[in-house]
């Protein structure tokens, strides 16, 4: 452990040197509402004057078993005329992160590049805890309320969903983020 420990540093050290990591979080709270399997989404300022106006419809997978849940019955449903909150993140290590490990592997140091990947990764992943945290918080919700998803597990397997997310927080605006193929 102390030769990763070591690693650590110096790549702490490099990073604090050339800042090739920007971490960057968007996030945005909108009203919603659940209808069977999907959550439908609507439009803050459009539901600020009473209207509820879907902005979009994400759709979730039902659990297997007999009765089983989905995330959209974890959302007040349309039949009950509440209308519930959906907080939605984006976050990322930036552009230069992934130049940095690209470079990295080009010249052929691919364990220098695995170990920044790593990094990038955790890092992402502490950043999005962070984020979630800091919307609990704004909600005023304890931390043991509020549940943190991402898109490519069982839950929401379905990638191709993040088109719509990005039509509710403007990543490529803001954050300079773009879809791959693969989303």
């Amino acid at each position: 452990t102390h030769q990763f420990d070591q690693r650590l540093e110096r790549m702490t050290s490099d990073l604090a040197e050339t800042l090739w990591l920007d971490l960057s979080a968007l996030y945005g709270y909108f009203p919603a509402q659940s209808q069977g399997n999907a959550l439908l989404v609507y439009h803050p300022d459009r539901y600020q004057k009473g209207v509820l106006e879907p902005a979009a419809r994400f759709e979730f997978p039902r659990q297997l078993q007999p009765g089983g849940l989905c995330l959209a019955d974890y959302f007040a449903p349309v039949q009950g005329g509440q209308v519930d909150v959906a907080a939605f993140q984006i976050v990322t290590v930036g552009q230069r992160a992934i130049d940095h490990i690209h470079t990295l592997n080009d010249s052929g140091d691919m364990s220098e590049s695995y170990f920044a990947h790593g990094l990038a990764v955790q890092l992402t992943e502490a950043l999005a805890n962070y984020t979630h945290a800091l919307i609990r918080r704004e909600l005023g919700l304890s931390s043991r309320q509020g549940k943190r998803y991402s898109w490519g597990y069982p839950v929401i397997p379905d990638l191709s969903q993040h088109e719509t997310l990005f039509t509710l927080l403007p990543a490529a605006r803001e954050l300079g983020m773009r879809l791959t193929a693969a989303y």
